[in-house]
């Protein structure tokens, strides 16, 4: 358990105000235990880098998989969920060309902006897409 520690605030300020505030100490979190982490969680709240559903939908549209598609896609598997694509299944393809069912990227992409696979950043791949070669 990392100590709390209460420093006036004229310490941070030339305004000489006296009120106090609380100041917590520099946080390691690599060599904290899991309970202490699980505690650090609960006082900072979710910190997420993913990405809203708008993004989603711009970065990599959902699609439908047609009947000849899923012949092409033949034994291919979701990595996430390890299931094969089927027809009518809703999948997306990421600027990288990973390919993933809708629910189990969706969920994968609102915490992170990451690819499972490759661990490009889905947000960079797009905008390269869009500008082009430099």
């Amino acid at each position: 358990m990392h100590p709390v520690v209460f420093v006036p605030s004229y310490m941070f300020s030339a305004g000489g105000n006296r009120d106090w505030y609380v100041a917590e100490p520099e946080v390691d979190v690599d060599n904290m235990t899991y309970e202490e982490l699980l505690e650090l969680g609960e006082r900072i709240g979710k910190v997420s880098t993913g990405l809203s559903e708008a993004e989603l939908d711009n970065i990599a549209p959902p699609m439908v998989v047609s009947e000849r598609r899923a012949a092409e896609l033949g034994s291919q598997e979701c990595c996430i969920c390890m299931s094969s694509y089927e027809e009518d299944e809703v999948l997306r393809e990421l600027p990288c060309s990973h390919m993933y069912h809708r629910h189990c990227i969706d969920r994968w992409l609102s915490d992170t902006h990451i690819c499972p696979i490759c661990k490009g950043d889905v947000r960079e791949m797009k905008h390269a897409q869009e500008c082009g070669p430099e």
